[in-house]
């Protein structure tokens, strides 16, 4: 399987078009009020990436049932998600400096077994994501190893770091938001083309 490459908290149009030139294999949109990447309307998303192959995902902090989801084909949402969700879930397990793989398998048994995959992202006291902060990357080499469902890598991803990762985690896929930002909710391009490539070199 390839990797998959994903790029999230896209709200404006130029930085998705960006993303799609430059190969990503999915787009993020995040749509929790809280973020400084939110995405106010799930109808512009789907329109700045209408015609294109990449995956479309919806990203929530918590998932309510009163947002129209239809035209996403993933569902990530960090605090649960409802049970339409779960034969397109990007399924979030989020990791904290003392979390061991007994946590990490313990967390991965409540997993719904249609899910496409997990998610690791650093947890974090008061952010679902986007922290930038990064995980322990030999613990996510183990959950990695253990785990039966595909693992996308996040966390203070950058395009000098995303090699690195790879090599050492071996995921599924990678997915990189703040990080390749020049500020929030604002995405440099620049950032993006490394990130992708370096990702794909890897």
């Amino acid at each position: 399987m390839s990797l998959l490459v994903k790029v999230c908290g896209l709200c404006r149009p130029e930085d998705v078009e960006a993303s799609v030139r430059f190969g990503a294999d999915a787009l993020g949109f995040i749509f929790e009020p809280m973020s400084p990447r939110f995405c106010t309307s799930p109808t512009s998303a789907l329109s700045w990436a209408e015609g294109t192959p990449q995956l479309k995902c919806a990203v929530f902090g918590s998932r309510h049932a009163d947002t129209n989801v239809s035209g996403f084909d993933r569902i990530q949402a960090f605090d649960g998600l409802l049970p339409q969700d779960e034969a397109k879930a990007f399924a979030v397990i989020r990791l904290s400096d003392t979390d061991k793989l007994d946590d990490f398998l313990a967390r991965l048994a409540n997993v719904p077994s249609e899910a496409n995959a997990v998610l690791l992202d650093p947890y974090h006291a008061h952010q679902a994501g986007g922290t930038g902060q990064t995980l322990d990357w030999g613990l996510a080499a183990e959950c990695v190893r253990a785990s039966h469902l595909p693992v996308i890598l996040a966390g203070g991803l950058t395009p000098e770091n995303v090699g690195e990762a790879i090599r050492r985690v071996r995921p599924a896929g990678v997915d990189a938001s703040s990080r390749l930002e020049s500020e929030p909710g604002k995405k440099d391009h620049g950032k993006i083309r490394r990130f992708i490539e370096n990702a794909r070199n890897a």
